[in-house]
This record gives structure tokens, sequence and C-alpha cells, in this order.
């Protein structure tokens, strides 16, 4: 009878043995199965609906993924205890494969060891996710889920599949290759025997653009691509650039001399190649015996056999394709080149200083124009120092200048001011005229006390000769500084002349 109070505050006791009675059979019908259930679910075994005599299956084995490569062997676990009567299925996606032993898939590379799907020699076909899974009188199956990625080598594709790119001077030019492979592989980009200059690549690495490009941009690109399966692949492509020539000389000036033979130079980049043309002046050459052309790779010659004096002159070479024309100039001379100093650039005296130089000159060299001056210490003042300027011949008797193509020079500057930094030029003339100025040389005369002065200066004698000369000629004098030991020995020689001069009369 159900239990239910019927008066506030006071209890039956029919009702209370009502009471306990209900509790008990409540206990029974709903707290015990479910208690049940805790204890089984805590020693891991699960008993069916229906069937309290059977222990519920469960599958061991986690799940997990494969990275195999093509024609692997493949073993996918599935550890399951308490299988019993129940089925245990293989999936492929939503496919069937395996059905208890059953083969579902006729596959000759499948088979099953126990409960474990094995599969011979992988391909990209059997990549996906396979299911090893129990079918059970429970709400959701029993089942463990492995994923299957194949792994493939990288291969790429160039375009053009010509490999080849021909664009012209100026253009913006891309350059692309596409791969493929698992895991997605990685494109980079090179140049043969050259660096990467320049350079703009996509976001994926597949397209190298390369804008306004000139004939340093052509050659041979190499893209690579990579993914840490099998080895790194390459393809090339070979960029062309066609452009009107571009012609330069390794010299603009050629010092010649009559009867030498004589080479001038130049250096033509064209593409299409084109003809190269040698003018002196405005007149076309040809091979004459005298005159004659050698050309190797984009070196062009013209060489001059024997230089006569009317070879003299200015020369050029022309090339031209049907993208533009190109010309560079070059003159041929007879004077010579500017000298070089070979000179200490510390004296070893205070107030003179020896300076030589060398000359390259066919013809003899007949005179020399010599500039130096004191450097100032303040530049401000530099307007004050004024250069001075000597001839010096070269047929002077001091002159230790040597006869044939490099001719030397030898000069001794003096009345320098000693502890001081001085700067000079020199050009060298013969029969064609003057050289270029030399580049400027720089000396230093030493302290008043670093060495002896062969020849007592004071700073009134910081002349030049033709000054110096003026100065004595004008009654200047300067003084003498003599030491106490030659005073001492002067006092000694007159007494004695003058004992001999009183014992004479």
């Amino acid at each position: 009878m159900p239990f239910h109070r019927r008066r506030v505050g006071v209890f039956d006791p029919l009702d209370i043995r009502s009471l306990a009675s209900y509790s008990q059979a409540w206990c029974r019908k709903s707290f015990l199965p479910f208690l049940l259930i805790l204890l089984s679910i805590q020693e891991g075994q699960l008993q069916a609906p229906g069937r309290g005599d059977l222990l519920q299956p469960i599958i061991v084995t986690k799940g997990r993924t494969y990275k195999l490569e093509g024609g692997s062997r493949l073993t996918l676990p599935c550890q399951v205890k308490n299988l019993g009567p129940m089925v245990l299925i293989w999936k492929k996606e939503q496919r069937v494969l395996t059905a208890g032993e059953l083969l579902i898939k006729r596959d000759s590379r499948m088979k099953l060891v126990g409960t474990d799907l094995i599969i011979n020699g992988v391909t990209t076909e059997d990549a996906g996710r396979y299911t090893c899974e129990i079918e059970a009188d429970m709400e959701y199956p029993i089942e463990v889920t492995h994923t299957l990625e194949i792994l493939v080598a990288p291969s790429l594709r160039r375009y053009p599949p010509s490999g080849e790119i021909i664009v012209k001077k100026g253009s913006t030019v891309s350059l692309k290759c596409v791969a493929s492979g698992h895991p997605p592989p990685k494109i980079s980009w090179s140049r043969q025997n050259d660096q990467l200059t320049n350079r703009q690549v996509s976001p994926d690495g597949s397209a190298l653009t390369l804008p306004a490009v000139s004939r340093h941009q052509a050659g041979v690109y190499i893209c690579q691509a990579d993914n840490g399966v099998g080895g790194p692949v390459n393809q090339n492509i070979n960029l062309v650039v066609f452009y009107s020539p571009e012609v330069s000389v390794e010299a603009s000036v050629i010092h010649g001399g009559v009867g030498h033979t004589a080479e001038l130079s130049c250096v033509v980049y064209s593409k299409p190649l084109a003809e190269v043309l040698w003018y002196k002046d405005t007149m076309l050459l040809e091979n004459d015996g005298n005159h004659y052309f050698e050309n190797k790779g984009t070196l062009h010659k013209l060489v001059i056999r024997k230089v006569e004096q009317n070879d003299f002159a200015n020369y050029s070479c022309s090339s031209g394709n049907k993208f533009g024309r190109g010309r560079a100039y070059i003159q041929l001379k007879g004077n010579p080149t500017a000298p070089v100093f070979k000179s200490r650039e510390v004296s070893q005296f205070k107030n003179q200083h020896t300076v030589t130089w060398i000359t390259e000159s066919y013809s003899t060299v007949n005179e020399y124009r010599l500039l130096y001056r004191k450097v100032p210490e303040d530049p401000k003042m530099d307007v004050l120092y004024a250069w001075n300027n000597i001839i010096v011949k070269a047929s002077e008797p001091n002159s230790l200048e040597k006869p044939g193509f490099l001719q030397t020079k030898t000069f001794l500057l003096e009345n320098l001011w000693p502890d001081s930094t001085y700067e000079s030029q020199v050009q060298a003339h013969n029969q064609h005229g003057w050289s270029d100025m030399s580049k400027t040389f720089k000396f230093d005369t030493r302290g008043k006390d670093s060495a002896p002065n062969p020849q007592p200066q004071t700073p009134k004698d910081h002349q030049d000769p033709i000054s110096r000369e003026y100065s004595l000629a004008s009654g200047e004098s300067s003084n003498l500084n003599i030491s106490p030991i030659a005073l001492t020995l002067c006092f000694f020689l007159i007494q004695n002349i003058n004992k001999k001069l009183l014992q004479y009369l």
C-alpha cells in the first residue's frame, strides 16, 4: 500500500512499516542495477543488456597516423579483449574491407592476421582512414581509427616545357615551376654559376619574377623542390635576353711609337651577335696588310703592325643589330704616358730631397715640367703657397734617364723647409707633345735635429734658386753658425801666425 501522511505531525505505525517495505522494493528495482553497472565499469567489463552472463568487448589499441612511402608494408593493429561471438569489421572510410575472417574486398595485397589488417605494397590510392569496429548492442559502436598518409617524392614541371624563354631587354619576365608530392614540397630558386639578385618570388615559391631584365640577368635558372622524401629534384630554365650592342674599350688612350706595333681593343656584348667595324676618324678600315682585325668571343682588336706618323689619330669600333647600334672611341697617341714617382716619402735631409720618376715613351723624352710646393698646414692658406715650376732638361749631365720604352729621371730639390710636407707633380714631353700630369706625390723633410744639414740654411734662404741668387746679389747676408771648437782652433791659428810674423819682423 503506498505510503502517505494522514495527519500533519502524526505517523501511523502501519504507515511506517509500509514506508520500509516501499524503500526496500525501490532499492532492489532501481539502485542495485545501477550499482552493479558502476562496479562493472570500474572493472572494465560491461554487461550487455539482456545478457548478464557475457563481458562487453574492448578495443585496447589507440588510433594513430602512419606515414609511409609507396611500396611499404603496412600493419594496422586492432587488439581486442572479450570479442566473444561478436564480429570485427575493418573499413576504409565507409567501404567494408573485412567482416570477421571474411575478406570483402578482393585485394591480394590485404590479409588478416588475428584482428590486425596487413597491406603489402601500399600505393597513393591506399591513403585514408581505416576503422576497426565491433558491432555491439550499444548506442555507439566500439571502434578505433588509423590514418594512412603515403609519402610521395617531389616532382617538378617547368613552364614553358621547352625550358627556354626569350625576351627583349627591359622586359619583366616570370619563370615558373609547379611541384607535386606529399607532403607538399618547398620550391627554391638559384642561378647557375652566379648569384640571384633583383628577384621577386611568389609566396608559394612557384614563380620567380625578374623586372626590367638586362643582359646581366640572362642565363640558366634552377628551380628545386624538396619535401624530405627521397632527394630534391631540379628543373632548368634558360633565359635569353635580346639587346642592342653594348660596346666599351679597355683603354680610351693608347700610347704608341713609330715603327712599333699597336693594339686597339674593344669589348662588344650583343644578342643576337653583330658585326664589328673599325673606323679611323670617319674612314672605314679594311685588312690592308698593315691593319688587320682579331676577335675572340666578346674581345675585338685592331692591330697595326708598324705604326706610321699618320696612324696617330682617333679610332672607333662600331657594332649593330636589329635592336640598335653601339660605338666606342680610342685615341692612338705618340705622347709619353703620365710619369709615376718612385721616390722615398721621407727625405734623408732637412732641406733637400731627391725625387725620381719613370715615364713610358716610345720616343725620347726631351724635357720634363716639375711642380712642387710646401703643403700648407691650414687649408685656408692654400692660395698663399704657390707652385714652383721647373723645366728639367732630359739631356742634363746629372740625368739618370735610361734610353728605351721606360725612361727614368732623378732631380734634387733644394732649399726646402725642415720638418715640412711637400707635394709635387711632373709632366714629360717628347716630339709628339706633353703627357698628362702625374698623380700628386707627397714627401716629408726631416726635423732640424734629426739629420745633419749639408748646406746651412736659414728661413730667409727658403726661396727658389733664382730668388736666392737675387737676394745674394742684393747684398743680403746670412747668419753663419760656427761651433765653439772651430772658434778655438781659429784663435790658436791666429796666435801662431802672429808669433811667426813677429819673429819674421
